[in-house]
């Protein structure tokens, strides 16, 4: 759990209970979506084990997949489920009840780590950390399209789509979070020390005021408002990997052997984290 610095934000574990790998580069739970009735799904890329949670508040238990080796989730226009797989190195389409790999979507990635949607296109954007670029893929053929490359871009990891389509990406072994624009431009919005991994949006009209929100490697949380301008809103954390944010608008930080939900609903939902859809 945070030490909470910001007033208005409130904080409970989702779920704990999770093993992970410990260490400098230390990490457990990576990925976050959710289905219906409160059920949702977590993937931890450090045991490669994917867990079906029937609710808050709970204990990991038993994975449904203990190999799934999948790093981050989401979903797709017609509700089918992906997942980047590191240690595989390609993308997957899963079926969300038992973790089964249904296909390969595309293969000879370097790194990939996180996936989400782009709600116009319908392509599936993942962030291959160790080949420096993000990349847009149509979920059906596997077809390619690179939005940022290593001209542009270092080791990628967490991204957040704005509603007008720029792709907000946090890269924390370069120490910036960096805007992609739908032409392909890339500028960077701020550096940040303490490696930046997650990151998501808040609303415009909730008291974050459409900051930035990045989930940091040294355990804190923190906003970048318009200016660039830094701000850490809980501290005390462990390490943390991918930020997720539910239909609701409820913000889930990945740590290491927990994910914790930040609150009120004040976020802008993923692009893709859940089923029935909500579009961020």
């Amino acid at each position: 759990m945070f030490k909470l610095l910001h007033d208005v934000l409130t904080q409970e574990v989702a779920a704990d209970g999770f093993e992970y790998r410990a260490g400098t580069d230390a990490f457990g739970p990576t990925g976050v979506a959710f289905l219906d009735e409160g059920r949702w799904l977590v993937a931890n890329g450090a045991t490669d084990e994917l867990y079906l949670l029937e609710r808050l508040g709970v204990s990991a238990g038993v994975p449904i997949a203990p190999e799934a080796g999948l790093m981050d989730l989401c979903f797709d226009l017609d509700g089918r489920l992906y997942g980047t797989r590191w240690g595989f190195k390609d993308i997957v389409e899963v079926e969300p009840e038992t973790g089964t790999v249904l296909r390969v979507v595309r293969d000879g990635f370097e790194g990939p780590a996180a996936i989400v949607l782009d709600p116009v296109a319908g392509e599936l954007l993942v962030s291959d950390f160790s080949a420096h670029r993000v990349v847009a893929i149509d979920p059906g053929s596997g077809d390619q399209t690179v939005r940022a490359d290593a001209d542009t871009i270092r080791h990628p990891d967490g991204i957040a789509v704005a509603s007008d389509g720029r792709l907000f990406v946090a890269c924390p072994w370069d120490l910036r979070v960096v805007c992609v624009e739908r032409d392909g431009t890339v500028r960077e919005v701020a550096q940040v020390d303490g490696k930046p991994d997650g990151i998501a949006l808040a609303r415009d009209d909730a008291p974050l005021r459409g900051s930035i929100v990045v989930s940091l490697r040294n355990g804190d949380l923190a906003t970048i408002n318009t200016a660039g301008q830094l701000t850490v809103i809980a501290t005390d954390g462990t390490p943390a990997d991918l930020l997720t944010v539910d239909r609701d608008g409820y913000l889930y930080v990945t740590q290491i052997d927990q994910v914790v939900r930040i609150g009120p609903g004040m976020f802008q939902p993923t692009s893709g984290s859940s089923w029935p859809m909500t579009l961020g």
